[in-house]
């Protein structure tokens, strides 16, 4: 293999870091920020300590490469900068000791600065001098310079260190400001996470994210390009590159290691033998012991459990861990959530259970190299082979292999359990992937898993899947071109091809092709041994489209066949009892309306929108005052209630209070509805229209209620800031000015008719401060409008209108009624 394509899977330090700048993925703004924030150290008296968090194969290391790597190409930190970068196998039981492995990584890089001898003269001399010493000589040779620190595996130096010594480092910085650390580690540790500790607070830390399946391909992409592979590339960039690589990151993780590891199998054709064997002796020399130790920290109970974890590819339900451990549900419960809290082990919920898995893939191949005697294939690279690569692909591949090469054995094995299982592996991953997501509310990453298991797999549930998160994402073209796909399946289940048209129908709907959904749904309906539920959906569709296309006996038809169901759901039943009620109001039908709204609203489990509907609906049907108004204040206080519901009821509800002259109880209404939070639900109910009725009815129930200004004052205020709320102040202007005859036409003197038009503008000069400005003038011209209108009202004379400009006056005499004014 040559040097210029050599990548080390686990001493980044020892890359050429141009190439790791080349491959750089997901951490370019934290790699800037981090370098700034070490410049800014070392030009500065403000220092920085910097402390990367993740998994092993994260990339700490190669993040800390770079970053050294930017520092000493920056001209203008050389003469100000030392760099000390600690060997991450050595450790420190004490601070004298960490101050040595420091003093000598700066001799070893500097030696003319810091000599070899000044720790050779310390020897002999007790600790605590030795210490001061060391101290002063440090500090005294970087002369105002800044040492840089690095140190990784910084959580198992503060696991050494005891307390006290923690202490004398913490002192020590804080006296001697000449210093910047960046650090490394596995996991947060309480020597920095608990706040009883020294350096709780002290360092700026980040925890290394994960790769996403597009931030995994991007690296692929990068290797490839880096080692002139252009076949690989290409490949990357297709469908089934894709769904190529999702398969792998739900192998790999999000671990960035394990995906240059991978590239080296894809990039390095020739050499494959020359990769295997370094590789297999690197895990056995560097993980195992790491992992190990991380095993010996555990009860043995969960080292079992990680252990059985660790035979197992894809994520365990508790009670199949519980069962392969030979004890009970209980007694690991407890032990699982330990382990998931000290990082071991992740969980995913999956309708009511809980799955578990490893939270390191690294870990699972380090203890197989522990377990195996006889040198078989290494798991983690077996499954990518059959992963990535075809039945037909593995046996040319295998033919080409030398016999006694060792790379043999993993195309051999890889082929042989793909004869045996098919492509099941790379299935598997692409389901466990897409496992438990919410289908009506996928992101892009989810959608790519979605598309790669559809093409993989070519199974209509699948398919059906897809078609769902793309219409739930307004992508509904290509929603349709999925269910399509499910339509033509000659193998496909009833059920699937039930839901496939069914969602096509509802699609052709939206889109106002009426005649299509129809279709849709006739095809659905008429599928053999469709299950009850299925079947009262499409009836319920298809009711709904005959009723927008105006054939009411049509949809009242299917609406009773699916209340008339044997096995029928309690949902689709209310459903349809409802559209049946709706449809029966709108063919003059009320009684018999009445009576499907008031079954929904007795039928139990009905969801409480639907309840809601009912009671609204039965409300608007009534003709008897008393019952509309019961069923309009069951909305309101019906728990959960939809909010635009509420809205509309509490309109419904003030109108009428208002038709009985119960203005107190109006005026509570309408601020009610108005006091709403703004929500695009409630706008949509609370519509222009809607809001002019409100502002009429609410300017007519404030006079009305009473003649006494104090009283006026505090309706006024909470009308205004309830208008403010829906941007609607013009419309309660408009509604103000077109009350002008209503007040003309009043028992109340002329006094009173000044303090209205007082009071408006007192609590409009109050109020108006706290509005942004563009809204600040809203009311300005129609208080104007308003004073002039009274005005004339008080002296019965237009010469009155002539303080306002023509436009105004134009728009006053239409409010009074007036005329045209009259222009020579």
């Amino acid at each position: 293999m040559s040097d210029s394509t050599f990548l080390p899977q686990f001493s980044p330090q020892w890359a050429d870091p141009e190439k790791l700048e080349a491959i750089l993925v997901q951490r370019e703004d934290l790699l800037r920020d981090s370098v700034a924030k070490v410049r800014e150290s070392i030009l500065t008296d403000s220092k920085h300590h910097l402390l990367f968090v993740g998994s092993r194969g994260s990339g700490k290391s190669h993040l800390v490469t770079l970053i050294q790597h930017r520092l000493r190409q920056d001209a203008k930190l050389a003469t100000k900068m030392r760099i000390a970068w600690l060997n991450e196998d050595e450790t420190a039981t004490n601070f004298l000791r960490l101050l040595i492995l420091i003093y000598r990584s700066l001799s070893e890089r500097y030696p003319d600065e810091f000599p070899e001898a000044t720790i050779q003269n310390l020897m002999g001399k007790d600790p605590t001098t030795a210490r001061d010493l060391l101290e002063q000589r440090l500090v005294a040779d970087l002369k105002g310079k800044t040492a840089v620190v690095i140190l990784e595996n910084l959580d198992s130096l503060f696991h050494h260190l005891p307390p006290g010594e923690q202490l004398a480092w913490r002192a020590f910085l804080q006296n001697h400001p000449v210093f910047a650390t960046v650090g490394t580690a596995q996991a947060l540790f309480k020597e920095v996470s608990n706040r009883d500790e020294p350096f709780f607070g002290f360092f700026d830390t980040s925890h290394l994210k994960p790769l996403t399946v597009d931030e995994a391909r991007t690296l692929l992409e990068k290797i490839a390009t880096l080692q002139k592979r252009h076949e690989v590339l290409a490949f990357l960039k297709t469908p089934t590159g894709r769904s190529r690589v999702i398969a792998i990151r739900a192998l790999a993780g999000g671990n960035p290691r394990l995906y240059v590891i991978f590239s080296e199998l894809l990039t390095q054709a020739k050499d494959l033998d020359d990769l295997v064997r370094p590789f297999e002796e690197m895990v056995d020399r560097q993980l195992t012991s790491y992992y190990q130790e991380r095993l010996r920290w555990l009860s043995p109970q969960q080292r079992e459990i990680i252990q059985l974890l660790c035979r197992n590819r894809h994520p365990v339900p508790v009670k199949n861990i519980a069962e392969g451990l030979f004890t009970t549900h209980n007694s690991i419960t407890g032990q699982l959530k330990q382990l998931r809290e000290m990082g071991y082990l992740i969980s995913r919920p999956r309708g009511r259970e809980v799955f578990y898995e490893l939270a390191e893939p690294m870990m699972r191949l380090a203890i197989q190299v522990k377990e195996t005697h006889d040198r078989r294939p290494l798991s983690l690279i077996v499954d990518f082979l059959r992963i990535w690569y075809e039945r037909e692909e593995l046996e040319n591949r295998l033919a080409e292999c030398n016999a006694e090469s060792r790379f043999t054995a993993y195309f051999g094995e890889a082929h042989r359990l793909t004869e045996l299982e098919g492509n099941s592996l790379r299935l598997n991953y692409l389901r466990s992937e897409v496992d438990g997501i919410d289908l009506e509310n996928c992101t892009d990453e989810q959608i790519d898993c979605l598309r790669s298991l559809a093409q993989e797999s070519d199974d209509a549930v699948a398919w059906n899947d897809l078609g769902i998160a793309l219409y739930c994402r307004g992508h509904s073209s290509e929603a349709v071109e999925m269910w399509s796909r499910v339509v033509g399946m000659r193998t496909a289940p009833v059920s699937e091809m039930v839901k496939a048209l069914c969602n096509r129908g509802v699609v052709h709907s939206d889109a106002g092709r009426r005649d299509e959904a129809i279709e849709d749904y006739r095809r659905a309906i008429e599928l053999p041994n469709v299950s009850p539920y299925y079947l009262a959906v499409v009836l319920n569709n298809r009711g709904v489209g005959h009723s927008q296309a105006g054939r009411a006996d049509e949809a009242i038809r299917d609406y009773t066949h699916v209340i008339e169901m044997s096995g029928a759901p309690v949902d689709q039943v209310s459903k349809a009892r409802f559209n049946r009620g709706v449809k029966y109001a709108e063919e003059g039908r009320p009684d018999e309306a009445i009576i499907d709204f008031s079954c929904v609203i007795e039928l139990p489990d009905v969801p409480v929108r639907l309840v809601a509907q009912a009671l609204y609906n039965r409300g608007v049907t009534r003709d008897q005052l008393d019952e509309e108004m019961a069923d309009y204040t069951r909305v309101i206080e019906l728990p959960d209630a939809p909010v635009e519901l509420v809205v509309m009821a509490l309109n419904n509800r003030g109108t009428l209070f208002q038709g009985e002259q119960n203005w107190a109880a109006a005026i509570n209404d309408f601020q009610r509805l108005l006091s709403m939070p703004s929500a695009p639900e409630i706008e949509d109910v609370l519509n222009r229209g809607r809001l002019a009725h409100v502002g009429k009815a609410s300017v007519t129930a404030v006079f009305a209620e009473s003649s006494d200004p104090s009283r006026w004052s505090g309706r006024i205020a909470s009308f205004l800031k309830g208008f403010a709320n829906h941007n609607a102040l013009k419309l309660l202007g408009e509604a103000l000015v077109k009350y002008l005859p209503q007040i003309g036409a009043s028992a109340l003197n002329h006094s009173a008719w000044d303090a209205w038009a007082n009071t408006w503008e007192r609590e409009w000069q109050a109020f108006r401060s706290e509005l942004p400005e563009e809204h600040r003038d809203d009311l300005t011209i129609p208080l104007r409008l308003l004073r002039v209108g009274i005005d004339y009202l008080k002296a019965e004379d237009e010469g009155e209108l002539l303080a306002l400009p023509l436009e105004e006056r134009r728009i006053l005499r239409e409010a009074l009624e007036l005329p045209p004014e009259k222009t020579s």
